[in-house]
């Protein structure tokens, strides 16, 4: 797996594999002539085309006898350049993959939270005739391919006008003066940028038309309340396939940490725009969601552990650190049976079929729902004060000495209410701006308490579950850390009383309610 770095230019008729060399070395450029070959591209998606709708790529590449195959994500722009993740495996088999459970392991992560359980089947076979040059900056010892195609579309009905690309990847080094040859070679032989990658382009060159590309539908206050939830919706079940393979790769946390939350805001909507939609008719998404957030839950707070523990582990004395140790490696090696775990589970039948009734959800809702006469201007304001009520009926009735569950509830109802106001963020700019400020230092200081307190609780359930594993020094040390975080966790509550009172200021009150009740 790497981020492929290329520029890709179209030409209207075939090019000059001489002339094109001779331009670049008397650019400066040192020019080895790598000669040419025949490679046969066997693209793959579903019958929705959910692989091209979100603009990756999924080919079965034959070269030499040889068979890989690679997934490339949508990646990004920047003028004439392409920036976007390949993953590239094995194929040994003389018959084209047919689902994403077949695919090798480092290309499924990213191809199943796209399709799930859906058949893979050929789109489009290109045959490509390829000529590359290897190239050399002699300063700064940059390097890169320069390849120089000419695509046919394979046999079938779906055959394409043949065209010609060319394409310098960048392999190591400063991407900058390949972006200057790009340039000189656009103005010496009439090229032009490629808006699109080979696949597309050879669709359209066959009449096909490319499927519609996610795209954000900003809220605005007449749309109906239907229509707008089914935004959110998106928006947040989006994010959540964008960071699965994230947390599949299990390399940083915070692909786990985003997905989770996704999740997490996706049952918050659900119960905030619940009023669009007849009874009963989100339970089994909610459940979805439900079931994903706990599976991921545990894992989450053993990375927050873990990534907390280097601070953790300076205030325990000097003599008892390293015995801190077989505790640690005992938490790591918790943590890959939880990875595990998550795989089955993302991976499981039931999950995938029911993330592909959610897609089918969100784009033919039934036709019955309620809601559809409410637009969501009239709606919101509403939705978003009783989440903010609730918030301060909360907080006025917390103490001094509040246990620790009341104080998790209104860490709770603050999401909630948070989520509510960045949902409808379309509608209200930044009118709300000044209240959410209010709302992150009470925020972060409910966040510590209870990172705190969960940490403290499940460190003594471990150790109660898996104590005998460990010596009575390393038992002695995970006390001492115990001490430690119970005193974070002190020290987050004696904090929040002041985070209350400037959060509870009559002038923040009215910040809110100005912004809600104004004019959308």
């Amino acid at each position: 797996m790497h981020e492929e770095w290329e520029i890709k230019l179209s030409s209207p008729v075939p090019l000059d594999t001489a002339a094109i060399g001779s331009v670049a070395r008397q650019a400066g450029f040192e020019v080895d002539d790598r000669g040419a070959h025949e490679q046969v591209d066997d693209y793959l998606d579903t019958e929705r085309l959910d692989l091209s709708r979100g603009r990756g790529g999924l080919r079965v590449r034959t070269k030499s006898g040889q068979r890989t195959l690679t997934f490339k994500n949508a990646g990004s722009r920047k003028g004439d350049a392409f920036r976007r993740l390949e993953v590239v495996g094995a194929w040994e088999q003389d018959v084209l993959p047919g689902s994403a459970a077949e695919l090798p392991p480092s290309v499924r992560r990213h191809v199943e939270p796209l399709i799930y359980s859906r058949p893979l089947e050929g789109l489009m076979r290109l045959e490509t005739r390829r000529h590359a040059l290897a190239l050399r900056h002699p300063l700064s010892g940059a390097r890169a391919e320069l390849a120089i195609d000419r695509v046919e579309s394979g046999s079938g009905a779906c055959r394409a006008t043949p065209f010609a690309e060319l394409e310098i990847e960048a392999l190591e080094g400063d991407s900058r003066p390949w972006q200057e040859l790009a340039e000189q070679l656009k103005g010496g032989f009439g090229l032009t940028t490629s808006a699109h990658n080979k696949l597309e382009q050879a669709l359209l060159l066959a009449g096909r038309q490319l499927p519609a590309p996610r795209k954000k539908t900003p809220l605005v206050s007449s749309m109906p309340l239907r229509e707008a939830a089914r935004e959110v919706f998106r928006r947040h079940f989006y994010r959540l396939q964008r960071e699965e393979p994230g947390t599949r790769l299990a390399e940083d946390i915070e692909a786990l940490h985003d997905m989770r939350v996704a999740s997490r805001r996706l049952r918050a909507a659900f119960r905030l725009l619940s009023g669009a939609f007849s009874a009963g008719q989100l339970d089994a998404f909610n459940r979805l969601m439900s079931r994903t957030g706990q599976v991921l839950g545990h894992a989450r707070d053993l990375d927050v552990f873990l990534e907390a523990l280097p601070a953790l582990r300076a205030s325990v004395p000097e003599a008892l650190v390293e015995d801190l140790e077989p505790f640690e490696a005992l938490v790591v090696e918790h943590r890959r049976r939880e990875q595990q775990r998550i795989l089955t589970w993302l991976s499981s039948a039931t999950r995938l079929r029911a993330c592909e009734r959610f897609e089918l959800f969100l784009e033919r809702p039934p036709a019955r729902a309620r809601g559809l006469a409410m637009e969501v201007g009239q709606v919101a304001p509403g939705l978003v004060l009783s989440a903010a009520r609730r918030v301060y009926r909360r907080g006025a009735k917390i103490g001094r000495k509040a246990p620790p569950a009341k104080l998790h509830r209104l860490r709770i109802a603050m999401k909630k209410m948070r989520y509510a106001m960045e949902d409808f963020s379309d509608l209200y700019g930044k009118r709300l701006s000044g209240f959410v400020r209010a709302c992150r230092e009470l925020q972060d200081v409910l966040g510590a308490f209870n990172d705190a307190d969960v940490t403290l609780h499940w460190v003594g359930e471990f150790v109660d579950k898996r104590g005998h594993r460990l010596s009575r020094r390393t038992l002695l040390a995970v006390g001492s850390l115990m001490g430690v975080l119970a005193a974070r966790r002190e020290e987050a509550r004696d904090d929040f009383r002041a985070a209350w009172r400037r959060f509870d200021k009559d002038s923040v009150r009215r910040e809110l309610n100005s912004a809600l009740l104004s004019d959308l």
